[in-house]
């Protein structure tokens, strides 16, 4: 089981980026394929997914 970890940063800007619904779907999608998304060069293991919402994508880093 993992844990998903919501730094300050993604707390702060979170709300004006996605809806409730859309975060919940977000977690969900993570939680569900932690391997998910490319791996960041030399950032240790964050991780890129893209997030499709609304008609718009939205990049989304993951540590």
């Amino acid at each position: 089981m993992f844990t998903i970890v919501e730094t300050p940063l993604y707390i702060k800007m979170v709300d004006s980026l996605l809806t409730k619904e859309e975060q919940g779907e977000l977690h969900t999608m993570i939680s569900q394929n932690p391997d998910i998304g490319d791996v960041v060069p030399k950032s240790g293991g964050v991780r890129k997914v893209r997030f499709a919402r609304q008609g718009v994508v939205k990049a989304v880093v993951l540590e």
